[in-house]
């Protein structure tokens, strides 16, 4: 056994490079990952479920996985390589400022030389772009259209090491009025299989995507794909393994749409660095914003005044999920009207979100505050949003006391 395999968000073992190479270079002699620093939200339920999945497979392949905290694993690290100098570490590539400064500095007393990183988190390899980072375009849609012309090769999935058998059990499930997920590998793939069934929602994705009330609405792969239990690659195969049995339709590009959504905000986020987290964002000069806790406070606890927005802000409460249509909202309404930094409203939603994903997460805080990449400063109107989306108020009367 000569190495130490670092989970990531990257939760599995199928499609996993790091593991493979382990594997094929001699064995691991201990894997590790961080726990959640939230353990009694339901975010933190769903991180404590997906390293339980990822354990489980581990063992088949004897495999040990330490979970512990960022101190604990830091201090295993250090131990292990007074222990074993020659210990190889295995992991994946961190893709903001943030996570690449706590990640070298958790590894340095590791040789340069005897680190592995491997690619798991985009739908594109870097390396097969064909265009730079630096020559990024600064929207999306100019990304999108490259792409696509481009068409960059995406290598089909590695296959597991071991047998992994989907959920027993539907993966996400309504509770009440409380929509809960199951976390972890085997509820990740069952949940693609269900939503890509043939004749099954992802055919109508493209007019239900911004649905606040029914579990087929989106495809609710974001919480698996934000850490890691299925890769972006497996959901791009297995569409095309679908649109080869069905054919391409609205529903299909849609979601391998937000697929491409996904890289360019892993890719932007190589590119700005430090700027990722800064009041600025990606722009020259701060936007006015008034740090204002107790108007902060009343936000977060969902007591805006508007019941549209403070049902989304209940359900994020109480589940660790609030739609796209709802996000958009919220986020909108706190750095345009309030008037909040932005930077609070995204560290809330990193703290609670069950599919908080870092870089779409700064990304989208960053358009939606004005200082990203889109050139238009737009502001939603709740009012109009809420009788565009929920029309008969069935939201609100679900998630709404008032």
């Amino acid at each position: 056994m000569n190495g130490i395999l670092w989970f990531h968000r990257d939760l599995r073992v199928s499609d996993h490079s790091g593991l493979k190479e382990a594997l094929r270079l001699g064995g691991v002699w201990k894997a590790v990952a961080e726990e959640s620093r939230e353990p009694h939200t339901p975010a933190g339920k769903f991180k404590r479920e997906c390293l339980e999945n990822l354990r489980s497979h581990l063992a088949l392949v004897e495999i040990e996985l330490y979970s512990g905290s960022r101190l604990e694993i830091e201090t295993l690290l250090q131990e292990a390589r007074k222990a074993h100098p020659g210990l190889w570490l295995f992991t994946s590539r961190r893709m903001n400022h943030r996570d690449q400064t706590d990640f070298e500095n958790l590894i340095r007393d590791f040789p340069k030389d005897q680190i592995r990183i491997f690619e798991e988190a985009t739908l594109y390899p870097e390396a097969e772009l064909l265009f730079s980072l630096s020559d990024l375009p600064k929207t999306f849609t100019p990304f999108q259209k490259r792409v696509e012309i481009l068409n960059p090769r995406i290598p089909a999935p590695l296959a597991s090491p071991v047998a992994i058998h989907p959920s027993p059990k539907d993966p996400v499930i309504l509770n009440g009025r409380r929509m809960e997920f199951q976390g972890g590998e085997s509820a990740g793939l069952q949940q693609l299989r269900s939503y890509l069934r043939e004749g099954g929602p992802v055919d109508r994705y493209a007019e239900t995507r911004n649905g606040l009330l029914r579990i087929e609405d989106s495809s609710k792969l974001s919480p698996y794909l934000a850490q890691g239990c299925i890769s972006a690659r497996q959901v791009h195969h297995a569409l095309l393994d679908r649109e080869q049995e069905t054919g391409v339709n609205a529903g299909t590009r849609a979601l391998r749409y937000e697929l491409q959504w996904r890289d360019y905000f892993k890719f932007l986020s190589l590119q700005a660095g430090a700027k990722l987290f800064e009041p600025a964002g990606l722009k020259d000069s701060v936007r006015e914003s008034t740090p204002d806790r107790e108007l902060f406070q009343k936000w977060t606890a969902g007591e805006t005044g508007d019941r549209f927005l403070d049902a989304n802000l209940t359900e994020l409460n109480e589940t660790g999920w609030m739609s796209n249509r709802g996000r958009q909202n919220v986020a909108s309404h706190f750095a345009k009207i309030l008037k909040l930094p932005w930077l609070w409203g995204a560290e809330w939603f990193e703290q609670n979100l069950i599919d908080h994903d870092v870089e779409t997460n700064q990304g989208n805080w960053m358009y939606l505050a004005g200082v990203g990449t889109d050139p238009r400063d737009r502001v939603f109107n709740a009012e109009l949003q809420a009788a565009n989306y929920d029309p008969d108020g069935e939201y609100r009367k679900r998630w709404s006391s008032r």
